[in-house]
């Protein structure tokens, strides 16, 4: 009787080591989490292709000294851990127990709701990759754009409309405020960048239609798209002495 219970105990105490002693996701073990991140600069160049469509030119690069940061236990709350890529945009997480993890890192905005996550479980031996992870940087990085063409009729020279080479065009924010300006190019062409996703703008560019009257604008109103999209305003037609 006394074997049997000493057998019972001695079960006993080893499933409960075995739950007890199992270690919460963190340091103190043999596994690696490794990857790489990039880094995609949009600064506003918008580029036509050789299908007529419009995009932004984008450069994507390693992205050097770089923070990274590990959640233990995955999700995306608040950070354990955090190291810097290398040269090469490559990390890497040492000593972690077996367990969910989640890594990410933000943009120059340094907003976190911007973060790029990857989440993965890990063994209790190993490096373990995760998905490269690509981040945005620029002035606009998730932002939006405009393209239209601005066309001229010159009538104490032409009969015709032409392309508005040179003259101005405007935008706005159609709630107030984020104008600015720009001229049309030799094609009467123009664009707009850095504006907001899903929001309202006008563009117009001012028309004269007699010698010392009063000046008064030509617009079309358009609502951007999601971010990294570009619009395309319809055409803009202006009289001009």
């Amino acid at each position: 009787m006394r074997n049997i219970f000493l057998t019972i105990t001695t079960a006993m105490m080893a499933t409960l080591c075995l739950t007890s002693c199992e270690k919460d996701e963190g340091k103190g073990g043999d596994s690696s989490i490794a990857g790489y991140v990039y880094q995609i600069s949009d600064d506003g160049n918008i580029e036509k292709g050789t299908d007529g469509s419009y995009h932004f030119v984008r450069d994507t690069t390693p992205a050097v000294d770089k923070n990274i940061f590990i959640v233990y236990g995955g999700g995306n709350g608040a950070y354990d851990d955090k190291t810097a890529t290398n040269g090469n945009g490559y990390f890497k997480f040492s000593y972690l127990r077996k367990g969910d993890y989640s890594v990410y890192a933000v943009g120059d905005s340094g907003n976190a709701d911007e973060a790029t996550y990857r989440s993965i479980n890990i063994g209790s031996t190993g490096t373990h990759n995760v998905a490269s992870i690509y981040i945005y940087n620029g002035k606009n990085s998730n932002l939006c754009g405009v393209v239209g063409n601005l066309q001229a009729l010159y009538a104490s020279q032409n009969k015709f409309y032409i392309n508005g080479a040179s003259l101005r065009v405007y935008i706005r924010n159609i709630d107030g405020g984020d104008q600015n300006d720009t001229r049309a190019d030799d094609n009467g062409n123009y664009a707009f960048t850095k504006l907001t996703p899903n929001r309202q703008y006008i563009v117009w560019a001012e028309s004269e239609p007699k010698k010392n009257a009063g000046i008064y604008a030509v617009r079309d109103t358009f609502t951007t798209n999601a971010a990294g999209s570009i619009s395309m305003a319809d055409t803009l037609k202006v009289t001009v002495y």
